[in-house]
């Protein structure tokens, strides 16, 4: 690759903010749920948030494909950053006013909806074409190792240890060391100062451009009809987009609203047991990263996505039948399995298909149906019946009939291929 260097200094800085970034999105859901005891109202706040998203992550994929992406980095890094540290010194004996969790928790969902299209743009931009999926499989193994390490920490941090020890259920592990429970005023802490420590390595990049970027500088709502534009005139590619995408929606809903459910209700599990199913998620990714490329490398993008889709399906239905802690580890790092590998073929399929100076709308548009469906999920598993007794399981069935169901214009549109 002709810019290794670049390429290497993105991924560190990727591992720096990923590492804390992800130890708050894992805590702040379990705080509603264990520390004030209202995860409905964590659910509201999720869905309002996931609404806001959809005007802003149009804008947002407009500013990826008009400003240098390295910039973007820079400034949408900072915002974040602020509000963590600031939040972290509102504390009031060791506990944070929800509000402000929530405007932290809803920044970092925004911050996410630029990050990722201007991430894959910038990577798009950088690299040659020969290895889009090589590229795309290096920042899977390392966000998933990064994730990993995260949700070990969180394992720890979130509980502490008891006479050295951790529990998973019924198990238990001796570290033979002691460990204090971390409040989410330290880790707001940590995660904010990580995001302008990542923002300082991506201002050393330095760069050749290989992909051609004829960059529209018209109004952004000429900009938005263009990225529409380009859609409406290569439907397969607007058809592959949005259903492809349905496992990281169901992945979305399920991690910051039914998981803490059904971990406190259906499998009578503690922090440890919710962070550790990040972890086992991540193992799942890392080993996609590593074999997907080269299983598919000759072999149908689409029917790859299909068999990922159709496992998706057969652990939503084992979540909703068999729910055990043993079973949530396995489905835990079956689903990152699928939802990694489902990732490295669509975005090596869209740097394929779609030019670089549409790929950050394109992609927000994807997202905003995306988005959609998030909306229709939770507001679905709003219902206080979801939180009753171990009814959050039926919450997993329904997402597996979803699942089948956006398997079947995949289906017809490999077929028509």
């Amino acid at each position: 690759m002709k810019n290794n260097k670049a390429i290497s200094l993105l991924i560190t800085a990727n591992i720096v903010s990923g590492f804390a970034t992800g130890l708050t999105m894992i805590s702040i859901p379990w705080y509603f749920k264990e520390t004030l005891n209202q995860p409905d109202l964590f659910m509201s706040i999720f869905f309002v948030i996931t609404f806001i998203c959809m005007p802003w992550g149009i804008f947002a994929g407009t500013i990826v494909d008009r400003f240098k992406r390295k910039n973007v980095f820079i400034i949408s890094a900072l915002i974040p950053a602020l509000t963590a540290i600031t939040a972290s010194f509102t504390a009031n004996d060791n506990e944070i006013h929800w509000i402000i969790v929530s405007i932290v928790f809803g920044l970092t969902v925004f911050y996410y909806n630029i990050y990722y299209p201007n991430l894959y743009a910038f990577a798009q931009e950088i690299t040659e074409k020969k290895y889009f999926s090589k590229i795309n499989s290096y920042l899977e193994i390392q966000g998933q190792v990064t994730s990993m390490i995260a949700g070990g920490c969180a394992a720890i941090l979130l509980e502490g240890t008891k006479n050295k020890n951790i529990f998973f259920g019924n198990y238990k592990i001796n570290l033979g060391i002691e460990i204090d429970k971390w409040n989410l005023n330290t880790i707001f802490l940590i995660d904010g100062i990580t995001y302008i420590i990542a923002a300082i390595i991506i201002s050393f990049v330095s760069y050749k451009r290989i992909q051609k970027n004829n960059t529209e500088k018209g109004k952004i709502k000429e900009r938005i009809k263009s990225g529409f534009k380009f859609l409406n005139q290569n439907k397969n590619i607007l058809i592959f987009g949005v259903f492809s995408y349905i496992i990281f929606a169901f992945l979305i809903v399920e991690m910051f609203t039914l998981l803490p459910e059904y971990v406190k209700s259906a499998v009578n599990g503690q922090a440890t047991v919710f962070a550790s199913s990040e972890l086992f998620y991540s193992m799942g990714a890392i080993i996609s990263g590593l074999i997907v490329s080269k299983i598919f490398k000759n072999k149908n993008t689409i029917l790859g996505i299909i068999i990922f889709m159709f496992i998706t399906w057969l652990i939503c239905m084992s979540m909703a039948f068999y729910p055990s802690i043993i079973i949530l580890f396995i489905t835990s790092m079956l689903l990152g399995i699928t939802n990694a590998g489902t990732r490295i073929l669509r975005i090596t399929y869209i740097f394929n298909h779609v030019p670089n100076n549409y790929i950050g709308r394109v992609n927000s548009i994807f997202n905003l149906f995306n988005v959609s469906i998030r909306l229709i999920l939770i507001s679905i598993f709003m219902n206080n019946f979801f939180t009753t007794d171990q009814n959050i399981v039926y919450a997993y069935f329904i997402c597996g009939v979803i699942v089948i169901i956006c398997i079947i214009p995949l289906c017809l549109y490999n077929y028509d291929s």
